[in-house]
């Protein structure tokens, strides 16, 4: 009697799942097409290309993530996400449109981030280490100094990019 509530409770738990991993590959899929009106270029094109592998790269250096956590997140394993930020561009692996649109839904992205240039999205280096020496002092200014500076990095930007 113990094993039918079991494997009852197992096949609905399988059940669920096959079920989540259908509606994330249908969310994937639905992005990819989205992207591919929304930005009016060729899927596979050199530029698209080369933009995913530069964006991922700094995807993973801006957010801190690993690609052993990158491989973790897509269910694959980290020799595979290796060829994709492999620094020398000529033997880097394609990122296709599907895995894409899978990167970008799994860190919160907007459809066709990785397509297109993003070198200003995230902060510098040096802009990263000082807003870490920020976070290690004690500041009575404000409760985040370094949201603060980040505020204000981004807006001199601003500025710059429109003067």
């Amino acid at each position: 009697m113990n094993n039918i509530v079991v494997n009852d409770r197992f096949a609905q738990l399988k059940a669920r799942m096959r079920a989540e991993q259908a509606e994330k590959s249908s969310k994937i899929n639905a992005l990819t097409e989205q992207a591919k009106h929304t930005l009016r270029v060729p899927g596979n094109s050199a530029q698209v290309v080369k933009n995913r592998g530069n964006n991922l790269s700094l995807l993973l250096k801006s957010l801190t993530v690993t690609q052993e956590e990158l491989a973790s997140t897509l269910e694959m394993n980290q020799s595979e996400v290796s060829s994709y930020v492999n620094s020398n561009t000529a033997t880097r692996k394609e990122i296709s449109p599907n895995l894409a649109r899978k990167i970008e839904y799994a860190y919160g992205l907007p459809a066709g981030w990785l397509d297109r240039p993003n070198a200003d999205f995230f902060l510098s280096d040096s802009e990263m280490a000082l807003i870490e020496e920020i976070r290690k002092s004690p500041s009575s200014e404000s409760s985040d100094p370094a949201a603060t500076l980040v505020k204000f990095v981004k807006n001199i930007r601003e500025v710059a990019s429109n003067g």
